[in-house]
C-alpha cells in the first residue's frame, strides 16, 4: 500500500473517531440524545428497588404459569421504569428490579400482592352476609367505615361465594364515559373476561342482580371496590362506574390486572438500593478507563510509532462504538 493512501485511510479513521466520539459526548441534539449520559443504568448503578416474590403453596408451580406471570409483571413494572426487569429465580421465586425510582416504598405499596384478587358474592346460598360495613380505627384513634369480610377466604371458597378470581379477567382498562343524564363525562373501568370468566361473570351478575346485591372485589386483604350490579352481563364485558377521577380508575384497573396473575405470590423480601455506590463506581471506572487508555496510547506510539498511532485510533473507535451501541440497542449498563 502506498504511504499516501495509508495516510488518507488513517485520517479518515481519525475523522470517524472524532465524529463518533462527539456523538458519545454531546449526542445528536441539544438534549443529549444518544450521548453516554443517555445510557440506561441498571439497579446497581442507578439505585432503586429490588423485590423477591415466592409462589404461594407447597406444590411446584407450572413452568408455563411462571412464564406468563413474569411476562405480565414485566408489563406492570415498566410503568415505573422502562429499564425494570423481572426474572425467575429457582423454580418458585420471581425477582423484580426497578432502577432509577425515587419513591420505592410507594411502588412496593402499589404493587401489592400479585394474584390475590377475588369477586365475592354479598351473601352465601343460605343468605348469610359474606361481607359488611364495619368500623375501622386507625393508629391515631380515628374511626372510619369500610367493607370487611365476615369469613375467611378458605370458607368463602368452600361455600362457593367466590364467584370469580383475578385470572378470569382478561383485561382491565381505565377510561372516560359520557353521562347520558347529566351530560358530562365521568370515569370508569372497563372489564373484559376470559372465555371461562364470561360464564362465571354471567352467573355472578345474575345472582347479584336478582337479589339486588353488590359484588365485592377483594384484593390483598381489603376491598378495592364494591359495585352495585345493574344487570346480567353475558357477553364478557362490564364496566365499573362512576369513578371520582381518572387516577382512581387507573388505580383500580391496575389492581385488577396485577391481581389477575395465574400464580399467587407473596413478598419474600424487598430492599431499597442506594445509587451512591453506583455513582462512585461510574466515576472510578471512567477515571481508570481514561488513565488506562492514555498509558496504552503512550506505550504503543512510543514503541511502534505510526503503526502504534493507528492501533490507538482503532482502539478509540472500538470504545466509541461500544458506547454508541449501548444507546442504539437500548442496552442497560450494569
Amino acid at each position: 500500500m502506498k504511504k499516501s493512501k495509508a495516510i488518507i485511510i488513517l485520517l479518515c479513521a481519525l475523522l470517524v473517531l472524532l465524529g463518533v466520539g462527539y456523538v458519545d459526548l454531546y449526542g445528536v441534539d441539544a438534549e443529549g440524545t444518544a450521548s453516554a449520559s443517555d445510557i440506561s443504568l441498571g439497579l446497581d448503578l442507578a439505585g432503586g428497588v429490588s423485590i423477591t416474590y415466592q409462589v404461594v403453596g407447597d406444590e411446584e408451580p407450572d413452568a408455563t404459569d411462571m412464564a406468563d406471570t413474569i411476562a405480565k409483571l414485566q408489563k406492570r413494572v415498566e410503568n415505573y421504569s422502562k429499564e425494570a426487569i423481572v426474572y425467575q429465580e429457582g423454580t418458585d421465586r420471581i425477582n423484580i428490579e426497578i432502577p432509577g425510582v425515587t419513591d420505592a416504598n410507594k411502588i412496593l405499596e402499589e404493587l401489592g400482592r400479585p394474584g390475590s384478587l377475588y369477586f365475592i358474592a354479598e351473601t352465601d346460598k343460605d343468605g348469610n352476609a359474606n361481607y359488611s360495613m364495619q368500623a375501622v380505627t386507625d393508629a391515631q384513634g380515628n374511626v372510619s367505615y369500610a367493607y370487611a369480610l365476615n369469613k375467611t377466604i378458605d370458607e368463602l371458597k368452600a361455600d362457593g361465594s367466590i364467584m370469580l378470581e383475578g385470572t378470569d379477567v382478561k383485561t382491565a382498562t381505565a377510561g372516560s364515559i359520557k353521562d347520558q343524564t347529566m351530560g358530562n363525562s365521568t370515569y370508569a373501568v372497563d372489564l373484559v373476561m376470559t372465555e371461562e370468566g364470561t360464564k362465571k361473570f354471567e352467573e355472578a351478575t345474575r345472582n347479584a342482580y336478582e337479589k339486588g346485591e353488590t359484588l365485592g372485589i377483594y384484593y390483598d386483604g381489603s376491598f378495592v371496590s364494591v359495585p352495585s350490579v345493574k344487570g346480567v352481563f353475558s357477553d364478557g364485558n362490564a364496566q365499573i362506574s362512576p369513578m371520582n377521577s381518572y387516577e382512581e380508575a387507573e388505580s383500580l384497573a391496575s389492581t385488577i390486572r396485577i391481581g389477575g396473575l395465574k400464580l399467587e405470590l407473596e413478598e419474600l423480601h424487598s430492599k431499597v438500593v442506594g445509587a451512591q455506590l453506583g455513582v462512585e463506581a461510574i466515576s472510578t471506572s471512567l477515571k481508570a478507563a481514561v488513565i488506562g487508555f492514555i498509558v496504552v496510547a503512550v506505550f504503543m506510539i512510543a514503541v511502534y510509532f505510526l503503526p502504534g498511532f493507528a492501533s490507538v485510533i482503532a482502539l478509540g473507535i472500538y470504545v466509541a462504538l461500544v458506547v454508541l451501541l449501548l444507546n442504539g440497542f437500548d442496552l442497560t449498563l450494569t
